[in-house]
């Protein structure tokens, strides 16, 4: 928070958020706060981006291993072919011959079920709902 103008360097001196970094956190914040946790998200970006790990979570995919040169083709022609469709969001259920696919998957693996009683789920925050 941008500090006006008006405030003295003094009375900033006089006040341990600013003056002192290691100011404990109930000197930093409200006292509401004191109950609060870092992030299990934090903490998963913080491992996955370590150069040692290879991660598929969280949607950071190493970059330096995908083929560029091959991906920017294959979205060339997605895009030249159905580029009204891929370009916008889909169905909340999903792709339907996707669903029916899986269907058939499953039939193989002895499970029965309809396309409709399928739900694709493609970002994190929606499958946590779902939990």
């Amino acid at each position: 928070m941008p500090v006006p103008a008006e405030v003295s360097s003094s009375a900033l001196a006089s006040c341990p958020e600013v003056s002192d970094p290691r100011a404990s956190r109930t000197e930093r914040f409200a006292t509401r706060t004191d109950g609060m946790a870092a992030s299990e998200i934090r903490a998963l970006f913080a491992v996955a981006s370590r150069p040692e790990v290879v991660s598929l979570a969280g949607g950071m995919p190493n970059l330096a291993a995908l083929p560029l040169d091959s991906l920017a083709g294959e979205v060339a022609q997605l895009v030249a072919k159905d580029g009204q469709v891929a370009l916008q969001y889909g169905s909340a259920q999903g792709v339907p011959r996707l669903r029916e696919q899986i269907t058939e998957v499953m039939a193989l693996e002895g499970i029965r079920a309809h396309p409709s009683a399928l739900t694709q789920l493609a970002a994190e925050g929606r499958r946590a709902k779902f939990l």
